[in-house]
């Protein structure tokens, strides 16, 4: 009997390093906005990364993501998992390839286990036109100034600063 997982962590991002010897993955530039520098039709790539636990079985999965102004799924990936030890964490990574985003906007990505979600992540898509990528998340409220931060604490693992 198969188990579905939890997930831990669902991230969208430009690269996925995996160590040769250790196995260990590093998401490179992560995201939650994606900026589209030239024609909004040119298909885009990037990954998706996501943290599992407590999964045992096989099972069917899926990754899909949709404009939240429509509903419209814009991409959708088939593929089978595996889980051999519940205790365990494993990692899913998805390459996306060639992806067309029709309209800027928000889309969510969302993973299924067994035709369930288990996860998912909201992202805005900004088409960058004759203008910087800081003016155009600007013009939509999406991006931080300096002055957004003010007031913040610094949150540390109590590890000494480097």
């Amino acid at each position: 009997m198969s188990q579905r997982p939890l997930a831990v962590a669902l991230l969208l991002c430009e690269q996925v390093i995996v160590d040769d010897k250790t196995k260990r993955v590093t998401p490179v530039n992560c995201f939650s906005r994606w900026i589209v520098d030239g024609p909004l039709a040119e298909p885009q790539s990037f990954h998706v990364v996501a943290i599992l636990t407590t999964g045992h079985g096989s099972m069917s999965a899926a990754l899909t993501i949709d404009r939240l102004d429509t509903g419209e799924m814009v991409f959708r990936r088939e593929f089978a998992a595996s889980f051999a030890d519940p205790i365990e964490q494993y990692r899913c990574m998805v390459r996306l390839r060639r992806v067309q985003f029709p309209v800027g906007g928000v889309y969510q990505a969302t993973l299924f286990m067994d035709g369930e979600s288990i996860a998912s992540a909201r992202f805005s898509v900004l088409h960058q036109e004759g203008s910087s990528a800081e003016s155009v998340g600007e013009k939509l409220g999406l991006c931080p100034r300096p002055q957004d931060f003010q007031g913040m604490a610094l949150v540390s693992n109590g590890g000494a600063e480097e």
